[in-house]
């Protein structure tokens, strides 16, 4: 009998061990779901209650779920990783960046730079985006660099599925889009998710090189922005995302005043060089 109760006591340890281990393996944050996906949940919630605060419950019934559940729950995720969905607490609403999304047709200019923008708020996809050259990588590549990161392997699938999924909606708007010259004055989305027609030009990806060093000089972007023209930011010294967004107010700036009206360049091409001090 003795032996029986420890027998008992032995395999409910082992359990409890197992169930810790299991709690434990917990995978950096994703999007469960991809873009177009998260596009459709968004405009499911915006057909019942626009930009309305509701309550997260509400939401996902919107979305087809019968409440908050670990399903539901990623999902909700998802969209918030995505900036369509925005809220504190369990209120939550539609952000402008969706209904941007939303109220144009594809193929659009429009509905292509607000998805665009969408694609590259995860934090994750841009590391991937970084590491892989805009995801020029086979899964596997990928598979085992989020191992290496932590993810079990379920999630580094559902990851994968979703960053695949995303990089082909792209594709497809760029494509409906067209590739003429016109096409290509996207505008710009500030972070209201607001269009602003005088705001640089959002380039599709396939116009981007990615970024080179040159000595203690760093390549920041190489954008086509024309057939005939590549515009490249080279950092001097030490940068940060306040640099950056000093950077993207200062080039505001002098468009307000028309330092770049198209009548007031030479059509010669000239290397800006941009000193950060952090």
């Amino acid at each position: 009998m003795l032996s029986i109760f420890i027998s008992r006591v032995t395999l409910t340890t082992r359990n409890i061990t197992k169930a810790a281990v299991m709690t434990k393996a917990r995978s950096p944050g994703y999007p469960v779901i991809g873009l177009r996906e998260a596009i459709d949940k968004v405009s499911a919630v915006y057909r019942e209650d626009y930009q309305n605060p509701i309550p997260r419950a509400v939401a996902v019934k919107h979305m087809g779920y019968n409440g908050l559940n670990g399903k539901s729950l990623g999902v909700l995720s998802a969209l918030s990783k995505y900036s369509l969905l925005e809220g504190r607490g369990d209120e939550t609403r539609v952000t402008n960046l969706a209904v941007q999304i939303i109220a144009h047709p594809p193929g659009s200019p429009e509905r292509a730079v607000a998805i665009q923008s969408a694609a590259s708020e995860p934090t994750l996809f841009g590391e991937l985006d970084a590491r892989f050259q805009g995801g020029k990588a086979s899964d596997q590549a990928i598979r085992s660099y989020l191992l290496t990161m932590k993810f079990i392997p379920s999630a580094a699938e559902t990851t994968i599925r979703a960053y695949r999924e995303t990089k082909q909606l792209i594709e497809d708007e760029l494509t409906g889009m067209g590739s003429s010259e016109e096409s290509l004055k996207q505008g710009f989305i500030n972070k209201k998710g607001i269009i602003t027609q005088q705001s640089p030009a959002i380039i599709p990806i396939t116009n981007f090189s990615y970024p080179q060093s040159f000595g203690n000089n760093k390549e920041i972007a190489n954008i086509r922005v024309s057939k005939d023209c590549a515009i490249r930011l080279i950092a001097d010294g030490p940068y940060t995302k306040r640099s950056i967004e000093a950077l993207v107010k200062n080039l505001q700036l002098q468009l307000d005043l028309g330092t770049y009206d198209e009548d007031s360049q030479t059509g010669s091409a000239e290397l800006a060089r941009l000193e950060f001090k952090g």
